[in-house]
């Protein structure tokens, strides 16, 4: 009869859930990078407007209004 033991140390344990720890706070700091990007433009093209009560005026911030909220 043979037996087998898998023994996990607690430091390859911990190396892997810092892997995936570290991976995820990258993750999520890309996104926010990417709507901040988002944010700026859309700023950006509804200070340009001159019409602000446009539909596309309107429209600019509501996407502003959510982003901000999202962040």
């Amino acid at each position: 009869m043979e037996v087998i033991v898998e023994v996990i140390t607690s430091s390859e344990k911990k190396i892997d859930v810092d892997f995936w720890d570290e991976y995820a706070k990258a993750y999520f700091e890309y996104e926010r990078l990417e709507k901040l990007e988002r944010l700026k433009g859309f700023e950006k093209a509804y200070e340009n407007i001159e019409d602000k009560d446009s539909f596309n005026a309107q429209y600019l911030e509501i996407l502003i209004y959510n982003l901000k909220s999202e962040l």
